[in-house]
């Protein structure tokens, strides 16, 4: 497991590409529409989703941020179809996705209750090269896709590790 691909589906969601733990694309999710006709460009996707992976035998892995919904709050509707637009795309790379809910990612990294702001800048301290994607507060939906696909390649690392001292 050498290629993870991690996705924020939020409003201004992005995609990031890990390789061995080193970060080596963010591209922003392609969105069409106005407003609350606002849907996730499947095609684009594909299309950026191959560029991303290229002609790799590997299937990276793929993880993706699941929200937490509350009870009673507004956009739920739009964000479940973004997510499931996404899910549907992925699902011709492969059958197996890992998701991963906010607090667990961010608990991870020592974000939790924090600004999120201080996604983008711890980010931009774990891979300093990628500072150019990361120099816009804007840019916080990008740190947090890389930060969710660092999640799961830590924690895979650590499995690894453990059974090969166990």
């Amino acid at each position: 497991m050498s290629r993870i691909i991690g996705i924020d589906p939020g409003r201004h969601g992005a995609i990031a590409l890990l390789e061995h733990g080193r970060l080596v694309a963010i591209v922003d999710l392609p969105y069409v529409g106005e407003k609350s006709k606002t849907r996730v460009d499947m095609v684009e996707l594909e299309r950026l989703l191959w560029d991303l992976i290229g002609p790799a035998m590997e299937t990276p892995t793929f993880v993706i941020e699941e929200p937490a919904f509350m009870p009673g709050q507004r956009g739920q509707a739009t964000a479940s179809r973004w997510l499931g637009q996404i899910e549907g795309v992925v699902a011709g790379w492969t059958p197996t996705v890992v998701r991963c809910y906010p607090p667990v990612w961010k608990r991870h990294h020592g974000l939790l209750k924090q600004p999120k702001d201080n996604s983008r800048i711890h980010a931009r301290l774990l891979w300093p090269t990628a500072r150019p994607w990361l120099n816009r507060k804007k840019d916080v939906d990008r740190a947090e896709a890389a930060l969710v696909a660092r999640w799961h390649f830590d924690k895979i690392t650590q499995q690894q590790q453990g059974a090969t001292h166990g």
